[in-house]
């Protein structure tokens, strides 16, 4: 009762609707709405999908202002907190021999960014330009799937009402003790067990769906 007359007192004092959302899921369900909240940072920690492009505009800097190819793949790696990666460089006889950290350590530009590191360590041609261009291929990356995630936003919110409501029912149902009352007779448990069997078939063909587009 002491909830339900908090969260009516917020909604008449104009709590915006999503606020009010939350402050409701934590006061009826406070175990799911911390895992959830749990979920939600886990899934948008801080991003290094911008590190590529920053580590490449660095090189590429580095290398127009006269630095070797060894010193300019060290700033950007400082640049972008890859202290192990910089330590790589530093030590290593040979620059093409860390390619295949470089890639590992940019997904984004792999093979490319390994390519051009052993080539250019090879033949010493230009590489000031050919770190410009990757740095355009890292950014255009970021940028397009920054796209894609706004562009499945609605689709994905609506999945997580979709999957988390059913799944609420059936956690309060299973708090309360009420679960038992739905397979207390033979008819009621067929549909009980059927009714859930969907709600997990739906849940899966959902995670699927929203996997594929995101």
């Amino acid at each position: 009762m002491a909830e339900m007359l908090l969260i009516s007192a917020a909604m008449l004092a104009g709590v915006d609707f999503r606020a009010l959302a939350l402050l409701a899921a934590a006061l009826l369900f406070p175990v799911w709405a911390l895992a959830a909240c749990l979920l939600h940072v886990v899934r948008n920690r801080t991003s290094t999908e911008g590190d590529g492009v920053l580590f490449c505009q660095a090189v590429a800097r580095e290398l127009r202002a006269g630095a070797t190819l060894r010193d300019s793949l060290h700033a950007g790696a400082l640049l972008v907190d890859r202290v192990d990666l910089a330590a790589a460089i530093a030590d290593s006889g040979r620059l093409g021999d860390v390619s295949s950290r470089l890639s590992a350590a940019f997904p984004e530009l792999s093979p490319e960014l390994g390519l051009v590191v052993g080539a250019v360590s090879n033949t010493g041609t230009a590489a000031a330009p050919l770190f410009e261009e990757l740095g355009d291929v890292a950014l255009a990356t970021v940028e397009l799937s920054e796209e894609v995630r706004v562009a499945t936003a609605p689709a994905r919110a609506s999945a997580l009402v979709l999957i988390g409501l059913p799944l609420a029912f059936i956690a309060h149902q299973t708090s309360t003790g009420r679960i038992g009352d739905l397979l207390a007779t033979p008819g009621q448990r067929l549909l009980a067990l059927t009714g859930l069997a969907l709600v997990v078939v739906g849940l899966v063909l959902s995670i699927i769906f929203v996997r594929r587009v995101s």
